[in-house]
């Protein structure tokens, strides 16, 4: 996995851990791009580019998002096992902190 990437999931389970324990914290990444840019700048100790943006969206019981990263260079060349090691990794991320979720809204752990 790039350092680049772990970056990334360092910052997103930040983000959202606070979000899980902040609900106005919550509200302003859903509805304001600007303070979740910001947000995202602040982890990472820099600003983005003017033409990045950032986007955040919520799960719900009926709908799940699917995201697609960027193809770059670097993932044009992984073998179609590596790719398959880079999204296990990153869904078992995901997994965890839907698990997280659950576990911290409805305080039972399953």
């Amino acid at each position: 996995m790039s350092a680049q990437y772990q970056e990334q999931v360092s910052i997103d389970a930040k983000l959202i851990a606070r979000a899980m324990k902040d609900e106005a914290f919550r509200a302003e990444l859903l509805n304001n791009p600007e303070a979740a840019k910001a947000a995202v700048e602040q982890e990472l100790g820099q600003k983005l580019p003017e033409t990045v943006q950032i986007r955040v969206v919520q799960e719900s019981d009926d709908v799940a998002y699917i995201i697609l990263p960027a193809m770059t260079s670097e993932t044009e060349q992984l073998s179609e096992t590596e790719l398959e090691a880079v999204v296990a990794g990153a869904l078992a991320i995901k997994v965890a902190c839907s698990f997280f979720s659950i576990c911290f809204t409805t305080k039972k752990c399953f």
